[in-house]
């Protein structure tokens, strides 16, 4: 399946965005007592997942397939963006786990798509 290359920033955010709902709704079940431990577990279970998820979006390029470190680097500055995003969400909603991975969701799409759009972080070969 080839994929446009113009869209792939926005495959990643979108992407993104349900693996961090899902992601902070596990690392609240494991480690809901301690925001830091909680934004950690949060971001590890993010990275394994959206490692996958971000190897196959950035490999079905239509052309030219991103390098691999490029794809590397993009999966490891998203799971530093959730970190930050699940500390803020944890911050705004923490009694609540539905909300905070809302919370948590909507703060990772803002801040990574404004990386992948203005290019500080590029996603495409």
């Amino acid at each position: 399946m080839d994929l446009d290359p113009d869209l792939i920033p926005l495959y990643l955010v979108l992407a993104g965005f349900v693996v961090v709902l899902i992601s902070d709704l596990i690392g609240n079940t494991i480690a809901f007592s301690n925001r830091l431990v909680n934004a950690v577990v949060t971001g590890v279970v993010f990275t394994i997942i959206f490692g996958g998820i971000a190897w196959y979006i950035l490999n079905n390029v239509t052309e030219n397939p991103v390098p691999q470190s490029q794809a590397i680097l993009v999966v490891l500055f998203g799971g530093v963006v959730v970190v930050i995003s699940d500390l803020i969400g944890n911050s705004i909603a923490f009694g609540n786990r539905i909300v905070n991975a809302l919370v948590t969701g909507t703060v990772f799409a803002v801040i990574f798509g404004a990386i992948l759009f203005y290019g500080i972080l590029p996603a495409s070969a």
